[in-house]
């Protein structure tokens, strides 16, 4: 199955969205929990910004 790029697009959003979405959420939580919605959201951000490159490659 072929992606358009905007399709690719629209999943870095959602992924950017959804690091969002934890940053916002670890405000409500302590100590441990919130460490791992961080690192959750570092992982995220991070393979927005890899699918990102990838992108750029193939243009």
């Amino acid at each position: 199955m072929s992606l358009e790029p905007e399709d690719w697009r629209r999943i870095r959003d959602a992924l950017r969205y959804t690091a969002r979405d934890l940053h916002h959420r670890s405000f409500a939580v302590h100590g441990s929990r919130r460490e791992l919605l961080w690192q959750e959201m570092d992982h995220t951000l991070a393979l927005a910004d890899r699918l990102e490159l990838l992108a750029g490659s193939s243009d």
